[in-house]
């Protein structure tokens, strides 16, 4: 009997302890805790809008595509790896929408790079990926201002020299 006693002990500690969790825990952060990072959320949630930049076959606007699903995606044809990685992975998504889907939705590659991503580099590169993705391009206020609305972030970076004896 002796010695049930130390695991009869262990079993009402943990049941107590189970019970007291159960009834009286709340894992939730205080109510100011809550407060502030939803201030946070509020702040940092692009306003989104309206838009219009240049495409292959002329000025491409958001309001274009009305009543689609489109998917917005800021990068640069010169990219080594992160952006044809990522517009690899959109041409996927596509690639698997149904027939019936497919024009429901239309993908836009925007360029945070005018200076070497023309209208007709643009042309080229995107449909490379997917025939339903289509690069645009405008000036570089017209693009900052665009990927602030959407809360997309980037800076231009000077290429150092190792990479420009490669070129």
């Amino acid at each position: 009997m002796r010695s049930r006693l130390p695991l009869i002990a262990l079993i009402v500690v943990l049941s107590a302890t189970l019970v007291f969790v159960t009834a009286f825990w709340d894992p939730r952060p205080p109510a100011t805790v809550m407060a502030v990072q939803n201030a946070r959320l509020a702040a940092a949630k692009p306003a989104g809008g309206d838009f219009m930049l240049q495409g292959p076959q002329g000025p491409v606007a958001l309001a274009d595509y009305r009543g689609k699903v489109v998917l917005l995606y800021f990068g640069y044809t010169y990219c080594p790896d992160v952006c044809p990685t990522a517009l690899a992975l959109i041409a996927q998504a596509l690639s698997g929408l149904e027939a019936s889907e497919q024009p429901q939705v239309q993908a836009l590659f925007i360029s945070v790079d005018p200076q070497r991503d023309s209208a007709d580099r643009l042309q080229e590169y995107a449909p490379y990926f997917h025939p339903k993705l289509i690069g645009l391009s405008g000036t570089q206020d017209e693009i900052a201002s665009v990927a602030a609305r959407y809360g997309a972030r980037y800076e231009a970076q000077s290429p150092n020299e190792r990479s420009a004896v490669a070129e």
